[in-house]
């Protein structure tokens, strides 16, 4: 019996849960990353399901990878997690309270179902009367009065729409569990919380004020989420592109960028005048998900746009692709008017060319997709009200400051993250949900994790009993391969006892199905068919736990989707469905093989070392050091502040860059828990995951160092391009400069002259053609160099300043389009250049000077510029040194030469090695920097709030009677882990020794060793070579 002491002394303790508001990809990944590191969530949605926008789309880009396979088994983990409760339908009514303790009201709207009965079975909506149009789908189909968004959606339970509902009894007459409840109603109740994040996402912006474009009257005039759902498997028309007006396959199909955005019209609804910063990225997915569907002589792709913004990790390599390899065609300028043929509703549209100067006029045009930008969600600014937090000019949250405080609202204890400040890609949707999390729990005590669920292990048995599991990924598969003649065939293989098919195997539904064959068959065995290990391995090793069986009877998932749809896609079927077979049939020799791997709980070393002490790394050792923990902050040079001391003014607000730092280092030398060590880097890794030896070397001395931490955190920040000589002049003409080497004289005050029509050169170092050198945009540039565009007006307000941009500006950031608008509209000249007639920089015949030839394309006129000042905008790279970081650290590094993360979209601060996570791996601004590295520290501390980590023994074993005793293994030093020893088990007798917390299970003393004494556990020999017959067999 509890005591009412006790009962008052819980009141009184500060709470450890968190509130998110928002169930879409920021509010998800928040989620999992408060929930796995302990604290409790509660997970506030309005809508019947949790998932967002991200869950309706059907590819993401630059990959092309399906949406589904990562967002259904994300919101399966949100909704299965101990620590994480959903309440769908649901708004938040009143907040009182302050930052630690906040008590909010939640109303959950009646579902007219009951949500403790209802498995999602669906014959209820199967058996309904009644059809409406379908939001889900944005009204291009009907769903029915009693519906669920989407088979996998979570929490998988229907809902009544009381408004369509006849109230004819039929759903109740014939649901198996008696859900239905008419009489259910709204319920208020309390929460008591000590953190707020919001993060309620965007809507698609209706474009019914383009009455020049025919939304809403023209029926083959679609927005760009309209015609994703077309492409989506769940999708109204089962990923079948069609015309709306007929059904038919589009011949001619047009897209048109920057609906809604970069338009300063007034009677635009919303705020129009940002560029939206997806919906060029966006576009061009949808582009080429088209040509995916129809070849060039099915089906005309036009592409019109006012500048090509792909400014991310990979997109300007997925633009180049777009552009040369998908036979679309690009037309530069903003469509005037689209006109219909009212007998066959083909559309007719006028446009300016502007590289051109001429009209065109496009005639029967298919299908045309307005790429529509984003707007605040409905009811934010409700919201705002009830939080007392504030809206900014824009219309979104307004962020404490907006380069390092980007996840603080104006409230203290109340957060932000995703679109919900602004509109923003996956990539740095995720590293914000991340965090958010970390700035959500940071002034949190530590969490009381809740025991993990008691699941009663199944008898294994020893003989075999296979079960083989194929999946359709929503059609990539299954339209390439017959999955169900696939999983049919599977049944006769030896040692199979059950096999099928699934629409997504990697869905809620479909993990049931696994879980549930588990224990009905009695399966100690089970083969996935479908995507790749990398994204789904520990979705369905979670399903064989549920029934109880170890994750380590999994093989999978087979590679049927990269392996086979996506690279034989047009091979003939016998040969796909052939390769198929051989594929399941070596997964089903490996399952035989598999075995149990042992798991070593270990205490974790309370200390995060953060390698890199510019503004993203301070930031995250602070956040770290807040929440109790030590930190040891390496930085390589003498100070602290990195790329930021040599800066003058910041985008988008002109903050002094040095005002910045001041403050980061301030509170750095106040946080007693924070070491910082300065003139050093890492060079060694020792020891495991938890409690790792890091050696830290001085640059100057030598002097070596070991820090025993549990986890890393990197944020090394970047380097600038260095011009080759003669490259626009550098080296040769005195007076061309980079714009970093401007920063330093602004920042210094050593520009006291008006220099004479300064000329800016744009993409130097960056956007290089194929073989030439960095590929990437770098970001940042473009924002950059208007910011000191805008400065040297207000220092010399009657200079004529030029700025040479390369075929694309990418002003692209919060304010930022706006800051461009206002240059123009100052008297700074833009010329648009293309690669194929480059800007050339000459030195003047009678002075010191430049001159520069640009040729514009817009004006299509050659300018010659006399300038004393040409500024290189230099890109910005790697590191030139991360390469030492990467092999002292054991982690990798993409193609473009940063550091490497698990996942581009959806783990961004991953390594392959556990414990070590990324603060960068890409050029960005100083707010996204900051919020990665966030991020970083948010996964960071997880280990060290819980206090264990748990190792999986993957390691290298010795079988005594084979080991003859050699040494090789050990004396030829094949190791890298220096894990292999030689200990005497008699008089004059020596067998070699793994030790198991150093060992990464490499397999090179297995390739050495000259008896096969040493094996892999879970990689066996035999296991690769029965793989290896099976795959070969004829």
């Amino acid at each position: 019996m509890v005591t009412q002491s006790a009962e008052q002394a819980k009141s009184k303790m500060k709470p450890t849960d968190v509130l998110v508001i928002g169930g879409g990809m920021a509010g998800i990944s928040a989620a999992l990353d408060l929930a796995n590191g302990g604290y409790h969530v509660h997970m506030i949605e309005k809508t019947v399901n949790i998932g967002g926008n991200y869950v309706a789309i059907y590819k993401i880009f630059p990959a092309l990878e399906c949406s589904a396979c990562v967002m259904t088994p994300l919101t399966s983990f949100v909704g299965k997690h101990p620590n994480i409760t959903i309440h769908a339908l649901s708004t938040v009514e009143k907040v009182k309270g302050s930052k630690g303790d906040f008590t909010v009201t939640i109303r959950k709207r009646a579902r007219y179902v009951n949500e403790e009965k209802c498995t999602g079975c669906q014959m209820c909506i199967r058996a309904c009367p009644v059809e409406v149009p379908d939001e889900y789908n944005h009204g291009l189909s009907l769903r029915k009065a009693i519906y669920m968004n989407f088979p996998q959606q979570i929490p998988l339970i229907a809902t009544i729409d009381r408004d369509a509902c006849i109230g004819c009894g039929t759903c109740a007459g014939v649901c198996p569990q008696d859900c239905i409840m008419y009489d259910d109603k709204d319920k208020l109740f309390d929460l008591r919380v000590g953190s707020i994040v919001v993060a309620t996402g965007f809507e698609e912006y209706r474009p019914i004020d383009y009455g020049e474009y025919g939304y809403g009257i023209f029926p083959n005039v679609v927005t760009s989420l309209e015609y994703d759902r077309m492409t989506h498997p769940t999708g109204p028309t089962d990923a079948h592109m069609v015309r709306p007006s007929d059904g038919k396959e589009p011949e001619r199909i047009l897209f048109i960028n920057c609906v809604g955005s970069r338009d300063v019209r007034e009677h635009i609804q919303g705020y129009s005048e940002h560029c939206n910063r997806v919906c060029c990225s966006f576009g061009l997915k949808l582009a080429q998900i088209t040509r995916m569907h129809y070849p060039e002589e099915h089906c005309e792709i036009i592409y019109t746009y006012i500048d090509l913004r792909t400014a991310g990790k990979a997109l300007e390599e997925f633009l180049w692709d777009s552009q040369h390899n998908q036979g679309i065609k690009f037309i530069r300028g903003r469509v005037a008017e689209i006109a219909e043929d009212p007998d066959t509703h083909d559309l007719f549209v006028k446009i300016e060319d502007t590289e051109t100067g001429t009209i065109t006029e496009l005639e029967k045009i298919s299908m045309v997709v307005l790429n529509t930008s984003f707007r605040p969600s409905e009811g934010q600014n409700e919201l705002a009200k009830i939080l007392r937090i504030e809206i900014d000019e824009n219309g979104w949250i307004k962020e404490k400051h907006p380069n390092t405080a980007a996840l603080e609202t104006t409230r203290p204890g109340v957060y932000v993250a995703g679109c919900a400040h602004g509109p923003r890609d996956g990539t740095d949707t995720v590293n914000e949900g991340k965090g958010v999390a970390m700035a959500a729990n940071a002034q949190l005590p530590l969490p009381q994790p809740a025991p993990p669920p008691d699941i009663e292990p199944i008898e294994v048995g020893d003989e075999p009993r296979v079960g083989v599991f194929i999946c359709h990924c929503g059609g990539i598969i299954g339209n390439v391969i017959d999955s169900p003649g696939l999983a049919k065939w599977a049944r006769n293989l030896p040692h199979v006892v059950y096999s099928t098919d699934y629409l997504f195997m990697c869905s809620d539904p479909g993990q049931q199905l696994i879980t549930d064959a588990i224990k009905k068959y009695k399966l100690n065995r089970v083969v996935v068919g479908s995507c790749s290990p990398l994204q789904h391995q520990e979705t369905f090793r979670r399903a064989l736990e549920a029934a109880g069986l170890s994750r380590y009877y999994l093989v999978g998932p087979v590679g049927l989707r990269e392996q086979l749809a996506l690279v034989n896609a047009h091979a003939p079927p016998e040969v796909r469905q052939e390769k198929a077979q051989d594929m399941i049939r070596s997964g089903v020799a490996k399952a035989i093989n598999n075995e149990v791997v042992p798991i070593k709980k270990v205490e974790v070393t309370r200390r995060v070392m953060v390698i890199g002490g510019g503004v993203s790394g301070m930031t995250a050792a602070l956040d770290i050091a807040q929440k109790g923990f030590e930190v040891v902050l390496v930085e390589k040079t003498d100070k602290l502040g990195g790329r930021l001391n040599e800066l003058y003014r910041v985008f988008p607000k002109f903050t002094l860059a040095s005002e910045i730092v001041d403050d980061l280092i301030a509170r750095i030398r106040k946080q007693k828990r924070i070491q910082v060590v300065l003139n050093s880097k890492p060079v060694l890794r020792d020891g495991s995951y938890g409690n790792y030896d890091i050696t830290v070397e001085n640059v100057e001395s030598g002097e070596r160092t070991t820090y025993r931490v549990g986890t890393v955190v990197i944020a090394v920040g970047t380097d600038t391009y260095e011009p080759k000589r003669g490259e626009y002049g550098w080296g040769e003409v005195p007076c061309v400069i980079t714009s970093l080497q401007l920063e330093k004289m602004l920042r210094n005050g050593e520009l006291r002259i008006p220099p004479k029509n300064p000329v800016f050169i744009h993409c130097v170092g960056s956007r290089q053609n194929p073989g030439e050198g960095n590929r990437y945009c770098s970001r940042v540039c473009c924002s950059a160099v208007i910011t000191l565009q805008k400065e040297l007006r207000e220092m010399f307000p009657n200079i004529k300043i030029f700025s040479a941009y390369k075929e694309h500006i990418r002003p692209f950031g919060n304010y930022m389009e706006e800051m461009w608008r206002e240059n123009r509209q100052n008297g700074v000249t833009y010329l648009r250049w293309v690669r194929e007639k480059p800007v050339t920089v000459e030195r003047a015949p009678d002075s010191d000077e430049a001159i520069v030839t640009v040729y514009d394309t817009l004006s299509q006129e050659t300018f010659k510029i006399k300038s004393d000042m040409v500024v290189l905008a230099v890109g910005l790279e790697a590191p030139h040194d991360v390469g030492d970081l990467a092999k002292a650290l054991g982690i990798n590094r993409g193609q473009d030469g940063f550091l490497a993360e698990m996942h581009m979209k959806f783990r961004p601060v991953e390594t392959t090695v556990p414990g070590v996570f990324l603060g960068v791996t890409y050029a960005k601004n100083i707010a996204d920097s900051i919020n990665q590295a966030r991020g970083a520290a948010s996964q960071a501390i997880v280990p060290l709030n819980l206090g264990t980590v748990e190792i999986e023994l993957l390691t290298a074993v010795v079988d005594e009677e084979l080991c003859v005793g050699c040494d090789l293994c050990h004396y030829s030093e094949i190791c890298p882990y220096d894990a292999i020893s030689m200990k005497e088990v008699a008089p004059g007798v020596k067998k070699s020794v793994t030790d198991e917390m150093r060992c990464q299970g490499c397999g090179a003393c297995a390739a050495i060793c000259p008896t096969g004494a040493r094996d892999l556990r879970w990689w066996r020999e035999k296991s690769f070579m029965d793989q290896i017959e099976e795959m070969l067999r004829e």
